[in-house]
Parts: structure tokens; sequence; C-alpha cells
């Protein structure tokens, strides 16, 4: 785990960050509203 967080890059993404992940990132950027920002 330490491993995969040790620096987390654009080029190195970690395993969880697959397509749909991107996906969801996308549509929260569209509305403006940062993952995690309540």
């Amino acid at each position: 785990m330490s491993e995969e967080k040790e620096a987390p890059t654009k080029e190195d993404v970690p395993a969880h960050s697959t397509e749909e992940e991107k996906e969801r990132l996308k549509d929260f950027n569209k509305d403006g509203i940062p993952p995690g920002s309540s």
C-alpha cells in the first residue's frame, strides 16, 4: 500500500485509478466540485 501511495503521479496512477474512476473525475470536474469537497 505504501508503495502505491509513495508518489502518485499522472504517469504512475494507482491500480484503483481505472477508466471508470477517470470518468467519475470528469463528471466531478464538469460540475466544478472536486471529490472530497463538500
